[in-house]
């Protein structure tokens, strides 16, 4: 499974990906999309969140430009065995209702053959992060994502009703 974009906005995850097969001397690709209202891991926010540096590192942005920035999603090619990604955020303006995009270029995580140049690359805690990001992605498509707490709800069953003075408790 290749993810290629991951998007997060307010209540809803949307994850592209896809998965590739050998038909005859053919490579097929099947893509699909999983866009859900269920809540993804902490783990899953908190990757996303630790992108906002990267923003400023790649756009060469100033420091206090992050404090009403927020990742919203992250696109990645995949090629042979080479991958690279282009983060999205959202800045919030003073003046405006809507948003300011900002969108990174491209990136690969290792530099292209030929290309020694490691700054036309990812950094590579970016790599680790985006990496990390993926499998989080990964394992919400596979159903591992923000479970209700179990406990609760049945505290709330358990607890007793309090009645009017005079009145016995009641189970329910």
């Amino acid at each position: 499974m290749q993810i290629t974009k991951i998007h997060f906005k307010e209540d809803r995850v949307r994850i592209e990906y896809q998965t590739s097969f050998t038909k005859g001397d053919e490579v097929k690709v099947n893509k699909f999309v999983v866009d859900c209202a269920e809540s993804p891991r902490q783990e899953f926010h908190t990757t996303l969140g630790s992108l906002r540096d990267d923003v400023i590192e790649i756009c060469e942005l100033e420091e206090e430009f992050a404090a009403s920035m927020r990742i919203i999603g992250v696109t990645f090619a995949h090629d042979d065995d080479i991958w690279g990604a282009t983060i999205s955020a959202a800045k919030t303006l003073k003046k405006s209702r809507s948003p300011f995009i900002i969108h990174t270029p491209y990136k690969p995580a290792v530099p292209d053959t030929g290309d020694n140049n490691r700054i036309s690359c990812l950094s590579v805690a970016s790599v680790s992060k985006l990496e990390k990001l993926m499998e989080c992605a990964k394992g919400y498509v596979k159903g591992d994502r923000l479970q209700p707490s179990l406990f609760q709800d049945a505290e709330k069953k358990a607890k007793p009703e309090k009645k009017a003075a005079g009145e016995k408790f009641s189970e329910n």
